[in-house]
């Protein structure tokens, strides 16, 4: 169904008043100029949207600076402590070396000393055979 060009035209001539009459009886320039004034309102809130982000985001920042500066705190916190459990450790590992190195001193020097004593003790046959029994063993291959 095409249109005729009588018909095109009648409806070039007559558009702009079916849509006054659409827009509730306003004429097209004061239709227009509403529609600017909303534009006007729209950008306006976009502009006060776009200062609240940015105030947002602001607070956001100093949160995040505050929450570093308390995590660096307690990093710097465990850093101390982990140093003075290492001293501690440290010192205790000291105490612990020069105890083992004195008992085994004292259980060297006091075996040293029964054995000395038992030899000295000991009849003069017998001296010979425990000590030949004793070089026996340790000549005795594993």
């Amino acid at each position: 169904m095409s249109l005729a060009a009588e018909d095109i035209r009648f409806i070039r001539e007559h558009l702009g008043e079916w849509l006054a009459e659409q827009s509730l009886g306003k004429l097209p320039a004061v239709y227009e100029i509403e529609l600017r004034e909303r534009i006007l309102r729209v950008e306006e809130e976009l502009k006060h949207q776009r200062e609240l982000l940015k105030t947002i985001l602001e607070q956001m920042d100093k949160r995040f600076g505050a929450v570093d500066k308390r995590f660096e705190t307690l990093q710097n916190e465990m850093n101390w402590r982990f140093e003075g459990l290492t001293s501690r450790i440290d010192r205790l590992m000291m105490w612990s070396y020069a105890t083992t190195l004195t008992v085994g001193g004292l259980v060297v020097i006091r075996t040293q000393a029964v054995c000395g004593l038992e030899s000295k003790n000991r009849p003069p046959e017998r001296r010979g055979q425990i000590d030949q029994a004793h070089a026996a063993a340790v000549q005795a291959p594993l």
